[in-house]
């Protein structure tokens, strides 16, 4: 049976997509003024709630299927540009700080800064492809992201991470998407890249960056802001794709935008 996806508007819960009906009945059952209507994809639900007026990060992903064990391993591939590691374990420690004016804090204590970053790297005249997703699970308190780096039709390095911060909890999979967005222009700004032609499927990446959607919450706020600063430095492409189309490196990225949300419940063991 070919799975199904729920839209929900103005439910119970909120507004949001299932994949369940009895959880979907359960929220829009006795609700006077609920709106909902089943979907083959997660793009067509989104639209329709959209279409509806429910703001895009008012859009819920209420999943309740266990987590997913991710069977690909992915191999980072190291190259003479590739970052140091981050040690998430030792910089969780640190104090978490507000986003604002251009600086941009992931729950791991990572700073991004558009000046800072620049200082000492060797500038090249480079375009970095990069593709990013985000993703949250149920249950577990943390979204996750992911990023991959293409070069010449093939994985170059990738990142994965989350965040626990809990009003960004709130915003669910759109957090992680904006982290995602974040890390691959902290990428191309340190190997001295002069453009970053980013890949994504969630239209809030370009929307907020280019002010075009209301930012209500320091996070798009501060993503705003970042991206406006970067760009003295650093030329942006964005280019939407359609999500869980088959694209190779999309898919790859919403894999490991999973594997993130996966290591934030095996690190809070």
């Amino acid at each position: 049976m070919a799975k199904k996806y729920y839209a929900v508007a103005f439910g119970k819960e909120g507004s949001g997509v299932y994949t369940n009906w009895n959880q979907t009945e359960g929220n829009v059952k006795g609700v006077s003024g609920v709106k909902y209507k089943s979907f083959p994809g997660l793009e067509q639900a989104r639209e329709f709630l959209l279409e509806l007026n429910v703001s895009e990060t008012d859009i819920q992903l209420f999943y309740n299927e266990s987590p997913p064990e991710v069977k690909t391993k992915i191999k980072k591939q190291e190259n003479k540009h590739e970052n140091k590691e981050v040690d998430i374990e030792a910089q969780k420690k640190k104090t978490l700080k507000q986003i604002t004016n251009g600086l941009v804090t992931d729950e791991a204590g990572l700073e991004f800064n558009a000046d800072e970053l620049t200082k000492g790297q060797a500038k090249m005249s480079e375009t970095v492809y990069a593709y990013v997703d985000g993703s949250f699970r149920q249950g577990y308190d943390a979204y996750g992201y992911g990023v991959v780096i293409v070069a010449r039709g093939e994985v170059l390095k990738t990142f994965s991470g989350y965040g626990r911060r809990p009003e960004y909890v709130t915003m669910r999979n759109v957090a992680g998407e904006v982290l995602g967005a974040v890390k691959a222009m902290e990428y191309a700004l340190s190997v001295g890249a002069h453009k970053l032609v980013l890949h994504f499927d969630y239209q809030g990446i370009e929307s907020w960056a280019k002010g075009t959607w209301k930012r209500n919450n320091d996070l798009t706020r501060g993503y705003h802001e970042f991206t406006k600063n970067i760009q003295s430095k650093l030329e942006l492409v964005f280019k939407k794709v359609k999500g869980h189309s088959g694209d190779p490196f999309n898919d790859l990225a919403d894999e490991l935008a999973k594997q993130g949300v996966l290591d934030s419940h095996r690190d809070s063991e």
